[in-house]
């Protein structure tokens, strides 16, 4: 590589893998000790993945995680259950309340 800066971008992650947020700035310069330098560049708040096993740079893909839907049948079902529950304590409320009025007037 010819001494310079550059900038590695993943334009297109692998298919069911997420793309990364952040880049990578690759500074060489071949006459130096260290003649490759990498920093990750933050983009967005998020940090692109990486990390150093040995004397390898190692940039993982990660796959996409989709969350399963959790009791989304069960859910609607309590709902209705408590729904026509609710709406039968108060219907039983206001057929007691009338029963003591006219008990009432009664005697």
């Amino acid at each position: 590589m010819e001494e310079g800066v550059y900038i590695l971008v993943e334009m297109e992650a692998p298919g069911g893998y997420q793309f990364p947020k952040g880049q990578w700035r690759i500074y060489v310069e071949p006459q130096d000790e260290n003649p490759i330098a990498i920093e990750a560049i933050k983009i967005n708040n998020a940090f692109p993945p990486g990390f150093i096993s040995g004397e390898t740079l190692k940039l993982p893909n990660y796959k996409i995680l989709i969350l399963p839907v959790a009791g989304s049948i069960g859910q609607l079902v309590c709902i209705i259950i408590g729904f026509f529950g609710m709406g039968g304590a108060i219907l039983l409320l206001i057929v007691s309340s009338k029963k003591k009025r006219r008990a009432r007037v009664a005697s």
